[in-house]
């Protein structure tokens, strides 16, 4: 007589996904999503650039008005392939959080990359008013830690 085989007690048991990773995962793709969003239109963007300074010109706020110009004259004199660039790296972002949602290790790894190559293009390709500035960066440090939290909790869930 055959032993008896029965599928529940041999199935490997699927890591559980926690709210938290969840809301880490929105909030990524929300940020990442508009951000990759932003940086791969802004090269159609700037040929309204110039008639939006006429605009901006007219308003009454002289720190708004000089805020606003330099923001435009910044982003006229980056080349487009610059923003696609990184466009790319917010994409990269917006997939590692698919994986990480999916409970995929290497999710966490592809959103530090990102995180890492969209700094570097940020402050050193781009640079000017579109450069990360310190709270920035510490909202990506603060995302990676809370992803690397929540990457032991998808491994240690695996090794079970």
């Amino acid at each position: 007589m055959e032993p008896y085989e029965n599928s529940e007690f041999n199935t490997p048991k699927s890591p559980i996904r926690s709210r938290f990773l969840t809301f880490l995962c929105i909030l990524t793709f929300i940020g990442s999503g508009f951000s990759f969003l932003s940086n791969l239109i802004m090269p159609f963007y700037k040929k309204l650039i110039p008639s939006m300074q006429i605009s901006y010109s007219q308003l009454g706020d002289e720190a708004t008005q000089k805020a606003m110009e330099r923001l435009m004259n910044d982003a006229l004199s980056v080349a487009d392939w610059k923003f696609i660039l990184v466009a790319i790296t917010y994409a990269l972002a917006v997939l590692g959080a698919c994986f990480m949602l999916k409970m995929r290790p290497i999710g966490f790894h592809l959103y530090v990359c990102a995180q890492i190559l969209t700094y570097s293009c940020l402050n050193f390709l781009v640079k000017g008013a579109f450069a990360m500035q310190f709270i920035d960066v510490g909202w990506s440090v603060c995302f990676v830690v809370l992803y690397y939290i929540q990457l032991k909790e998808v491994l240690k869930t695996r090794e079970e």
